[in-house]
């Protein structure tokens, strides 16, 4: 691992091909990553998946999330949104957030081939609540990623091709929003409300045991349209 991260990627290489071939998930999982990204060999996607694939096998929760994103927006051959939820659903088993955070959204809005289940999507929406951060980062992105998956733009928006950033601020209480308000307005109070009302729906992950960070948060939105 040392010579990869220094970028010897000739003799990281041959040392995770040796450890690989005998079972090491993590020397799998660092091979494919040098077949997705070239690093030292012609870019394969094709022995990228193998060994995703060989590494997810063994539980790798990383090689399952890649494989996702492989099935999902890899080359051409290899899409199949299928296969993609199905590598994010053994991600998500495996306390992936990122992986619960996605198929909460595809479940939501009906996305990458998932039939629109509210229900569904509030399963992956509890997970994603039940973890635990530490810093104030993971706070933020973890708050950000909730919202923008539970988010709706309204029908008549879109027809009307509304489009703007929204910011809201609020206080966050026993893992929910209190206190919400527009601080910056898209100029449409339908994408006003919308971000609102995705804030209050949230849940948001709780403090582990000994970490503190602030109770009263800003989210920002954009709310494009693509037609």
């Amino acid at each position: 691992m040392a010579n990869y991260k220094a970028a010897r990627f000739q003799t990281a290489f041959r040392q995770f091909s040796v450890l690989a071939d005998a079972g090491d998930a993590n020397a799998q999982l660092q091979l494919a990553y040098m077949y997705e990204f070239g690093q030292d060999v012609v870019p394969d996607a094709r022995q990228a998946v193998y060994w995703f694939e060989r590494s997810a096998s063994q539980g790798n929760v990383m090689a399952e999330l890649d494989l996702g994103y492989i099935y999902l927006n890899g080359p051409i051959g290899f899409r199949n949104s299928h296969e993609a939820l199905s590598w994010y659903q053994a991600a998500a088993g495996h306390g992936s957030f990122d992986a619960q955070v996605f198929l909460a959204n595809a479940y939501w809005h009906g996305y990458y081939d998932a039939p629109k289940d509210h229900e569904q999507a509030d399963k992956f929406f509890a997970q994603a609540a039940a973890h635990a951060v530490g810093t104030q980062d993971e706070m933020g992105n973890a708050m950000r990623s909730i919202v923008d998956a539970r988010k709706d733009v309204p029908p008549e928006a879109i027809k009307a091709n509304m489009q703007g950033k929204v910011t809201a601020t609020f206080d966050c209480i026993d893992q929910k929003a209190q206190n919400i308000h527009v601080t910056v307005s898209s100029g449409y109070p339908l994408l006003d409300q919308a971000l609102v009302t995705a804030i209050q729906e949230s849940v948001f992950p709780a403090w582990a045991p000994g970490a503190e960070g602030l109770t009263h948060y800003s989210i920002s939105e954009v709310f494009t349209i693509v037609k």
